[in-house]
Formats: C-alpha cells, structure tokens, sequence
C-alpha cells in the first residue's frame, strides 16, 4: 500500500489538472496536431456567439478547416496564463476580414464635433481632412490632450476594430495613441501608438469586449508642445469574420452552431502574457 500510495497520489493531482483546464471528456482519445503561443496583440478570436472563430495575427489555422455544414475534423483550445480554457470544433475558413456597423457617433467630423469631449485641449472640424474635414485638436494644457466619445457597446467577448487616421499639426510631429476604455470591467485598453508625419497615416488595433460596460474611444496627443494635431476617419467596429487564415469554431463535433463549445468562468479577453493554443485531430 504504502508504494501504491504516491502513485495514487500523482493520479489524483493530473486528473484534478485536467479537469481545471477542461481536458477531461475534450481531448481523451485525441491526437495532438499543432500547438503553439501567441500575444494579445496579435490575438484575432472572437469569444461572442454566432460569429464565433478563431485567428491570431501570423498564425494560420486553414490546414485544419473543416466545414460549417457539419465537417469538424479538428478541435481547438486557447488556453490563457491562468490555465482557463476556451474549446471548440474547427469548421470553415473565413471569408476574410469583414466588420460590422460602426459604433461611434460623427466618426468623420465632416460638419462638426458634436458628441465629442475635449480634454486639456479644444477640437473644430476644418479643412484638409484624409476626407473631408478632419478634427483639429489645439493643445490648452496639460502633458497629453485628447478628445473622447462614448460609443455603442458590442456583444461580451466580441472581437472589435478600432482605428483612426492621424496627421502633424503645427506643433510638429510628435506622439500619438489611440485609447479605449471600457467602464465595466474598468480597463484601459492602449490599442496603437506613434510619431505623427505631414501625411495621414492610419493607426488601428484589436480588443475583445471584456463586459457589458460602455467604451470610451480616445485619440490622443501624448506632449505638452503648444500647437495642433489632426485626426480623421475615427472608427469601432465589431469584426464578424475572420481572415482566410483563421477558422470559424463550431459548438459541437460535426455541428452548424458557431460558438465555441465551453468558455471557462474568468477566461481573460485581455491576457497581456499571452496565450497557448492546442490543436488536436476528432476521431
């Protein structure tokens, strides 16, 4: 007995682990075909039922496709640094990037800023935008200065776009960012940073919606120089396909629903450590 007993013991403890990161009844019997990490910046997965995939920027998951019609011979899961899983059937491909409808409100400042909320600074739409008219930011004080807008808020655990396009103003070129801010949960998201130049550049980045909170879309001039910094073509926009690269994930094996099969309590949307990703081969 007493050399059963850590055996015992060892066995107890790797079952107790399987079931934390929902292996057990998942991956049994299942062959192991790919695995790997990614970051949160290059993560693509949306976690929101009906548009359901999985994508990270640099991977690509079209060996492993299946069919959304009822073909899943693959399985995924996205593990985060805590060890809570989200799993499910890998169907087809995506038919690319596709966004959804915009969430902002006057996201082009073509007659005007209204809606939007100058901080340490005053903003005016004026000529000579990327289309149009553009919003002029003029520095009143402060280290940074920005302007800021309440938008819709998108589904828990949707994917979501955010993008603008920036340019120098008579305060030169100097440094940017674009910041979201979801009030519930209370997270600052940094989606993008830069120096601005004399021609427009367009700045972007990607998020999933952590809660049911309203989102704060923040353009930002990060120096205390006196002077002007332009902005133009604001936008947030859920993503309701994936790039040919990503797959769309599927509740069930052989399924049609697109919405992954098990989401842990507390998953991060937002693993600033990253994320492992496992697929395994359906018997």
């Amino acid at each position: 007995m007493r050399k059963i007993l850590p055996f015992l013991v060892c066995f107890f403890l790797l079952v107790s682990q399987c079931f934390a990161v929902g292996l057990i009844g998942r991956t049994q019997g299942l062959r192991l075909v790919a695995s790997g990490t990614f970051t949160k910046a290059n993560a693509r997965c949306s976690y929101v039922d009906g548009t359901a995939f999985a994508e990270a920027s640099g991977l690509d998951l079209s060996a492993y496709a299946g069919t959304d019609l009822g073909s899943t011979p693959y399985f995924i899961q996205i593990e985060d640094s805590a060890g809570k899983v989200c799993q499910g059937y890998l169907g087809a491909a995506g038919v690319g990037e596709t966004l959804g409808a915009e969430l902002l409100t006057n996201p082009t400042f073509d007659a005007n800023t209204t809606g939007w909320e100058p901080i340490n600074c005053t903003i005016a739409s004026v000529a000579g935008g990327q289309s149009n008219n553009c919003c002029e930011l003029t520095r009143t004080g402060g280290t940074t200065q920005y302007f800021r807008v309440v938008s819709t808020t998108p589904a828990v655990g949707a994917l979501v776009k955010a993008s603008f396009y920036v340019k120098s103003g008579t305060s030169g070129n100097e440094s940017y960012s674009l910041d979201v801010h979801s009030n519930s949960p209370t997270i600052w998201i940094a989606f993008t940073n830069g120096t601005s130049s004399d021609s427009w550049v367009q700045a972007s980045g990607y998020m999933v919606n952590p809660g049911t909170g309203s989102f704060w879309f923040i353009p930002i001039k990060n120096t205390a120089t006196a002077g002007t910094m332009l902005f133009d073509e604001t936008s947030l926009k859920t993503v309701a396909d994936c790039a040919v690269t990503g797959l769309h994930v599927m509740s069930t094996k052989n399924g049609t629903t697109q919405n992954w099969a098990s989401q842990a309590s507390g998953f991060n949307y937002g693993d600033s450590s990253g994320y492992k990703y496992r697929v395994y081969k359906v018997n």
